[in-house]
């Protein structure tokens, strides 16, 4: 009989949308400092105290869809 393996905690999805900034970087394949500018130019996040930050995924991902396009130079093939 053959089961799935069981995920470990760092390979396995969040079980929160909300996310602190350390596994959003992670998430994105980011640093902590695009993090801190991106919340300077509007990302969505919830502020819980004076330094506890948290995101939501789905947010996040509609924010990036938003304010990160992509433009190409040149001629397209």
């Amino acid at each position: 009989m053959i089961t799935a393996p069981t995920p470990t905690p760092d390979s396995a999805a969040p079980t929160s949308p909300y996310i602190d900034k350390d596994a959003l970087a992670r998430h994105l394949g980011l640093s902590r400092r695009t993090i801190d500018n991106w919340l300077q130019r509007g990302m969505p996040h919830l502020k819980l105290g004076a330094r506890r930050v948290r995101f939501d995924l789905r947010g996040i991902e509609a924010w990036l869809h938003r304010e990160c396009r992509t433009v190409r130079y040149g001629k397209s093939k």
